[in-house]
């Protein structure tokens, strides 16, 4: 078990050096950030474009002065994220770490699907009771 421990905190510092240390204005100078998505205890989702392809993503902006003593969970978020590749998973494209967030710029869901998706499932749930 104990080496087991050890691999998995490998893995994750593995993981973290591969993401690119940079300042709040490099983010920006490739992203414009837009409207606020989603918030929550640790982070705040933005939706963002890119600014030489025009492209919508989300912009998840995590504040790492409040993952005190939490700092593995967000790095076991990105390391499942980033070995999912399946069209019914949001998908990590990019990551870039400041002195203060981490950004994660993931797959832009527009809400309308998530809608859509609920309503199919609520109906196939239906049906599938009724039988």
């Amino acid at each position: 078990m104990r080496s087991m421990n050890s691999r998995f905190t490998y893995l994750l510092a593995w993981l973290k050096m591969e993401r690119q240390v940079s300042r709040v204005d490099h983010v920006t100078s490739c992203y414009e950030e837009g409207k606020v998505l989603g918030d929550g205890n640790f982070a705040v989702v933005r939706q963002c474009r890119h600014r030489e392809t025009g492209r919508d993503y989300a912009m998840k902006i995590i504040d790492k002065s409040k993952m005190t003593n939490k700092e593995d969970m967000i790095e076991n978020e990105i390391a499942i994220m980033k070995q999912c590749n399946h069209v019914n998973i949001v998908r990590l494209y990019e990551e870039y770490e400041t002195k203060h967030e981490i950004y994660l710029i993931m797959e832009l869901v527009r809400v309308r699907s998530i809608i859509h998706l609920s309503t199919l499932c609520l109906k196939k749930c239906t049906n599938f009771q009724a039988v």
